[in-house]
């Protein structure tokens, strides 16, 4: 899985805690696995997160998505059936569900995931025409075919999970042997579409480049096998419509950040800043990483190199913002930089990884020009 894109993920999908699994084989030796990533493959392939090794059991038999404190679990159209044991099974497994296939027993470790049939699962959930707090406030979207002959062909959006692939039953369908039978998994989030990459033929490519998991932004492209299919987000075209009416001077992307409340964002040249403003830990936990997501956009759009945390702004920085701002950090392909810590503030900080691994420099001018320097 691609390391910078795993804790925003987390973030997006609010999990906040690992995926743990016990798993007991046909001779009831019983292993518990913890998977990196809030979500995982349950199969017969070796790439698999949880690898079953019976000839009955599909290469990717079963697909676990973490959103909040849910698991969602869905069977990948394998011709082995799974059997449910303990409550009834509505689309989200609970500790007392134990996921049976091929003589192998699947249970999640821990005890504080939420199964309750209170949300719809992400395969049934339709958000253009509901609504519900535990999916919070999901963009609308659709993926329009850029090439082949039918290109211009789209599909709008209407699941929190839509499954592609090659198999009749997935929602969107691609007839075409180059491509697995479910092939890739897209995760309607507040953040915007994540796709994942349920280990298909090729795996996925997102902008060009091969991805595990991936965040699609406004114009965003997503290859399956030679399709390649383009996100776009209606309301963030008119957002940036009416900004340039105002005279403002902004893009797609920057106009989202715009909303920031605690990660507010400027920019200079190839220079991304980061503000943290305020007090952070009056903040909830969603409302952080729906920000931090936004601006991981940008830094995985490429368009910026470098990172500046300019802390010249902040009250107090609670442990949720800081290990986002070093996710920010981690992910910028130049140099990455803190400068302008209150004085209030320089112990706690020196404590965490931010003044451990990157500079800190006094000032943002000093932070610009050592930009310069490394560039």
């Amino acid at each position: 899985m691609d390391k910078q894109l795993v804790p925003m993920l987390h973030y997006a999908a609010g999990v906040g805690v690992p995926l743990r699994f016990d798993l007991t084989d046909p001779h009831g030796v019983r292993s518990t696995i913890e998977v990196a990533g809030p979500f995982a493959i349950a199969g017969r392939g070796d790439e698999c997160d949880l690898t079953l090794k019976d000839p009955s059991i599909a290469f990717r038999q079963v697909y676990f998505q973490a959103i909040g404190n849910r698991v969602a679990t869905m069977e990948l159209f394998s011709a082995t059936p799974c059997n449910w044991h303990g409550p009834a099974f509505q689309g989200w497994m609970s500790p007392e569900n134990v996921l049976n296939v091929g003589g192998y027993r699947i249970q999640l470790t821990d005890s504080h995931w939420n199964a309750d049939s209170d949300v719809s699962p992400p395969l049934e959930f339709r958000p253009r025409d509901e609504r519900h707090a535990a999916y919070g406030p999901l963009p609308e979207v659709h993926l329009e075919l850029t090439n082949t002959s039918a290109r211009g062909l789209q599909w709008p959006i209407n699941r929190v999970i839509t499954l592609v692939g090659r198999d009749e039953r997935c929602r969107i369908t691609v007839a075409d042997e180059r491509v697995s039978r479910v092939h890739c998994a897209l995760l309607l989030l507040p953040t915007g579409l994540w796709v994942i990459d349920l280990l298909g033929k090729g795996g996925i490519r997102v902008d060009g480049a091969p991805r595990r998991c991936s965040l699609l932004a406004d114009g965003g492209e997503l290859q399956i096998g030679p399709y390649k299919m383009h996100a776009h987000y209606p309301q963030i075209a008119v957002d940036a419509a009416s900004a340039q009416l105002a005279n403002q001077v902004v893009t797609g992307r920057e106009f989202v950040t715009q909303q920031n409340r605690i990660l507010q964002v400027e920019t200079y040249q190839d220079t991304l800043i980061v503000l943290p403003v305020g007090d952070s830990q009056q903040y909830f936990y969603q409302d952080i990483y729906v920000e931090s997501s936004r601006v991981m956009d940008l830094i995985t759009s490429r368009k910026y190199q470098h990172v500046i945390i300019d802390f010249g702004q902040s009250i107090d920085i609670g442990h949720m913002v800081i290990e986002a701002l070093a996710s920010l950090c981690r992910s910028s392909t130049g140099a990455s930089i803190t400068c302008a810590v209150p004085p209030h503030l320089q112990a706690k900080l020196e404590r965490t990884n931010l003044l451990r691994i990157w500079p800190n420099v006094p000032t943002r001018m000093d932070a610009l020009q050592a930009v310069c320097a490394q560039a």
